[in-house]
């Protein structure tokens, strides 16, 4: 465990390169909510960093993966599955409304809070569309 958290709290702010790391866990999917709950912790303990674990289940596709991330990571109220609707999320600031899924929320949020970073986990990465990881690896970047 100290490993990942000397990862996270060492990675550069400011870099071409998003940092990551893959952490092999064996078979058992049982085990992994209790290892990911363990880094959330620990990355709490590092400092208001907020700790965003996706399943492929989150991400049917990259409108819905953007939707749990911003509002897990900002506290907005959860996503419905069945949400398609293009909704305008909750704002604090002057100016337009944003969609649910505008990572400019994200960005609103890391600003007014003064977070150096987010940490954003795929718990089941292999059970994931390549291409929809690709794009929202992008994205992030």
């Amino acid at each position: 465990m100290t490993a990942v958290t000397d990862f996270i709290d060492q990675a550069p702010l400011h870099n071409e390169r998003l940092p990551s790391a893959i952490l092999v866990t064996g078979p058992s999917l049982a085990s992994h909510d209790g290892l990911f709950d363990q880094i959330s912790e620990a990355t709490g303990n590092l400092g208001r960093l907020p700790f965003v674990s996706l399943t492929s289940q989150h991400a049917p596709n990259l409108k819905t993966l953007l939707k749990h991330l911003i509002a897990k990571a900002t506290s907005i109220d959860t996503v419905d599955e069945g949400d398609d609707e293009d909704e305008l999320a909750p704002s604090k600031r002057k100016g337009p409304r944003l969609l649910k899924y505008d990572l400019q929320i994200l960005h609103n949020a890391v600003e007014e809070q003064k977070l150096e970073k987010v940490v954003v986990a795929f718990q089941d990465c292999e059970a994931f569309d390549g291409i929809l990881l690709s794009d929202a690896i992008e994205l992030l970047r």
